[in-house]
């Protein structure tokens, strides 16, 4: 019985097993590697902060609410006054921005000839030149320079207007004779003048229409003409060497003047309206008058026209006259200084000079007093305004670039005269000071000025179109 039932249990597993379905046989096991693991993330970045907004007043493109303007009291007022200022400065400057945009676009200024050849040794130039008190003194001058490779100068200038009814002038230069180290110069001018200015002798401020009053005690501005021939020598010899150019030696300057009442086109009345021309020395006869001198010059600037650092010194002393009556001594020194502390071409120049005469017997022709007043003596004060035996001025210019050839100025003057050192110098010494001011462009080269715009103002406002200003004693042979 117990056989039947192992039986009967084996042939049921047996049937239940074939009525399942096989498995699919198990592949052999194949290694799988391990997967690895992502390298570690980088920290992210910080977010950068938008730059901060900024808005000028009243500008709210970058606000959802329109910031409210602030109030002060009186703005509008403020805010007209400074416009207006604005628009007179800027009317004011706008002829020397045109020449500034000019200047830079062409180079006439500083390039200008009307007729000239290639080399430039031979031409024609225009010459003008322009002062308040006189208005517009123009011409012409034929020149010839270096034509034969000397370095030597002929010029041949014809002039009228301003104070000029007619002026002709023939100058010669020879820097050197040969190889030898000596100079020559010459000139000879013919002019006739017929508003020249006069208003008293010494300091005087107070104007006064009594003809019979000394012309020390009053300033009544006045006009007179002349009539005049001048000629002038010079030689001597030039040195050079340690970055300075040296020249020694005298000087001969002949003048025979005549005068008489001022031209119908003066405004001012004429001389014998405010003084009694008797007691001005030479007005009535005129006069000749040879004037001997020895002069000296020690120029150290780096460059003659757009001077940055250096100076020059001049200095003459002698007297006349072997020619005429009057004898006097005649004397004269300017020192003129550049430098340049902080910036490149950001300079500042000072000057002074001193002139005086000392006469035997009060003789000396009232043209031949030292003067004060004019483009290079004095701005703001018109041309021979002071005038007495001792004269004295101060300079002091700032220059600053504004083109390859053009410089910005501002300046200060200072200046008097007197009759005694006492007076000029000692005691006296604070009174009777006179102040000028201003500013304006000078148009240059390397190695000269070509054209100075100076506008000052003391006594008056004054105008100025004239070239080198700094050279105290340019008169003495010379009256353009």
């Amino acid at each position: 019985m117990r056989s039947q039932l192992i039986a009967i249990a084996i042939v049921t597993r047996t049937l239940t097993a074939a009525a399942q379905p096989a498995e699919p046989p198990t592949p052999p096991a194949t290694p799988v590697e391990a997967p690895s693991e992502p390298p570690p993330a980088e920290d992210p970045a910080p977010p950068v902060a938008p730059p901060p907004v900024i808005a000028l007043d009243g500008d709210a493109r970058n606000f959802d609410v329109r910031p409210k303007g602030s109030y002060v009291r009186g703005s509008f007022l403020v805010r007209g006054i400074g416009t207006g200022i604005g628009v007179l400065v800027r009317g004011f400057i706008w002829p020397f921005r045109v020449l500034i945009n000019i200047e830079a676009r062409w180079h006439v200024l500083s390039k200008l000839r009307i007729l000239v050849n290639d080399e430039n040794t031979l031409g024609i130039v225009p010459t003008v030149s322009f002062q308040s008190a006189f208005g517009l003194t123009y011409g012409a001058r034929a020149f010839l320079e270096n034509y034969f490779g000397g370095d030597e100068y002929i010029g041949l200038t014809a002039n009228r207007g301003g104070s000029v009814v007619k002026a002709f002038q023939l100058q010669a230069e020879l820097p050197r004779i040969g190889s030898a180290p000596i100079y020559l110069k010459s000139r000879l001018r013919y002019e006739e003048n017929d508003n020249l200015y006069f208003s008293g002798i010494g300091n005087p401020m107070a104007e006064t229409a009594n003809a019979m009053l000394p012309v020390t005690d009053t300033s009544t501005p006045t006009r007179f003409s002349q009539t005049r021939f001048l000629s002038v020598l010079s030689a001597g010899v030039e040195l050079h060497g340690g970055g300075a150019r040296v020249r020694i030696g005298g000087s001969g300057i002949y003048n025979d003047r005549s005068f008489g009442a001022a031209g119908s086109s003066t405004t001012d009345p004429s001389i014998e309206e405010g003084y009694d021309t008797s007691t001005l020395r030479g007005f009535d006869t005129g006069y000749k008058n040879l004037e001997l001198t020895g002069d000296i010059e020690i120029d150290t600037r780096d460059h003659r026209g757009a001077t940055t650092s250096g100076g020059v010194f001049r200095g003459f002393a002698g007297g006349g006259s072997l020619v005429g009556s009057a004898h006097y001594a005649h004397y004269g020194a300017e020192l003129t200084y550049f430098v340049s502390p902080f910036w490149a071409r950001r300079t500042f120049v000072g000057r002074v000079a001193i002139e005086g005469v000392r006469d035997v017997n009060n003789d000396i022709p009232f043209t031949e007093l030292p003067r004060l007043g004019g483009a290079g003596m004095l701005r703001g004060y018109r041309t021979d305004r002071f005038r007495d035996k001792l004269t004295t001025t101060t300079t002091l210019e700032y220059h600053w670039p504004i083109h390859e050839f053009v410089t910005g100025e501002l300046f200060v003057e200072t200046g008097k005269v007197g009759r005694t050192y006492d007076a000029l110098l000692g005691k006296g010494f604070r009174d009777n000071w006179h102040v000028g001011y201003g500013g304006g462009l000078i148009i240059h080269t390397k190695d000269s000025i070509k054209v100075r715009f100076d506008v000052a103002y003391g006594e008056g406002l004054e105008f100025y179109l004239s070239t080198d200003v700094l050279n105290a004693f340019h008169k003495r042979d010379r009256e353009l």
